[in-house]
């Protein structure tokens, strides 16, 4: 069974009404390969809805490159200028700068003067200005049009080949997964890819969560217990509690986020401005830090260390702010970190929605600082 088995996803389309609003047109889903002859379009989703799976597909096709949107900025490749680019994550660099127009400018600016024959740019929905982002896209489209597509989430035949077929189901075992998540009422959270993977993931020792804020914990709690024995015992005096743990990567990942940072270093030659040295944060001295940094929540990315999926990373970041709000850290001087101009920054709009959802104390006034990013990132 090949363990690079894809569903193929389909799209709905961005259209105007009679009035020439913007409106998702539902009742006609489409193939996402069907675009392919499209000059360019945007790829919108959710987090972890697969845009970067369907753009590694996508990019199989003869004459496409598939590169991220961080890399499409800092770098220049004179082949770029003959292949129809998959640029993925405009929101991952817009939460990286702190601010929308400036990547997304030197995106257009770079498309501008290389003028490929076709482009592809994938971002979060949330994170996409229907009214405006587009518009100013289409000016340097080949096509001076770009489509604006959203994925269509899983259905319930997708999942049950996913499961099949990735997870190495057989089909009475799937059946019966399928039965438990409807008794579980988590049908909904699983039609997107990552949390249909995390409920895989944290069902094989028997545990059911109730919630899709469960599902992150015990996902995070499981890639976390997943150390090498060899290196905790070298710089440990006892294992460290699941607790110590989950605060310690939360702490990782909030440094990464609030700050900008695009990862971590671990040797001090490889450090810099966008890279800090791990060992610096270590600021309490407990050896934890470069602890979690080595498991599977985290990767290797060249000679720096990333989280392995942003979602992971907004959810532990909330984590770990809402454990030292309850250790008496002001709720206000945590969005002094996370709004400016009293807004929330929209590459935080995910920590915020995690924290409302963590924080019981204050989750009305949480939720009323951002309820669309609330309703759609946090649980």
């Amino acid at each position: 069974m090949p363990s690079d088995y894809f569903s193929p996803r389909s799209c709905y389309e961005l259209k105007k009404d009679e009035a020439g609003q913007p409106v998702i047109d539902r009742n006609h889903a489409k193939p996402l390969r069907s675009y392919r002859g499209e000059p360019a379009y945007v790829l919108l989703g959710q987090p972890g809805s697969g845009k970067t799976r369907a753009f590694e597909e996508e990019a199989k096709q003869p004459g496409c490159e598939c590169i991220t949107a961080r890399d499409f900025i800092a770098l220049s490749r004179e082949e770029w200028r003959d292949k129809i680019l998959f640029i993925d994550g405009l929101d991952e660099v817009r939460a990286i700068r702190g601010n929308d127009l400036i990547p997304f400018d030197e995106i257009r600016a770079k498309l501008d003067l290389l003028k490929p024959p076709g482009f592809r740019i994938s971002c979060r929905e949330a994170d996409w200005d229907v009214t405006e982002d587009g518009e100013q896209l289409a000016k340097v489209s080949p096509g001076r049009d770009v489509k604006e597509l959203f994925l269509v989430e899983l259905e319930e035949e997708e999942i049950e080949q996913i499961l099949i077929k990735v997870h190495e189901m057989s089909p009475q075992k799937a059946s019966s997964f399928l039965q438990k998540v409807a008794q579980n009422e988590l049908t909904a959270p699983i039609k997107n890819p990552q949390n249909l993977e995390m409920l895989v993931l944290v069902t094989k020792k028997g545990d059911w969560p109730e919630t899709r804020s469960d599902i992150f914990k015990l996902a995070c709690e499981w890639l976390l217990a997943e150390q090498n024995p060899i290196h905790n015992k070298a710089h440990l005096s006892q294992t460290p509690s699941s607790e110590e743990l989950m605060r310690a990567a939360g702490s990782l990942c909030a440094t990464l986020l609030l700050a900008g940072k695009n990862g971590f270093a671990e040797l001090i030659p490889d450090a810099d401005e966008d890279h800090p040295l791990i060992d610096d944060l270590d600021t309490d001295k407990t050896g934890l830090l470069p602890l979690v940094a080595r498991t599977k929540l985290f990767v290797k990315s060249g000679e720096y260390i990333e989280c392995s999926h942003r979602t992971y990373a907004e959810y532990l970041s909330a984590y770990y702010l809402s454990c030292k709000i309850e250790q008496g850290l002001p709720v206000g001087r945590v969005l002094e970190l996370l709004e400016r101009g009293g807004e929330v920054i929209p590459g935080l709009r995910g920590v915020l929605a995690w924290l409302a959802t963590l924080h019981s104390q204050e989750r009305l006034w949480l939720m009323r600082r951002d309820p669309l990013g609330v309703t759609l990132y946090g649980d």
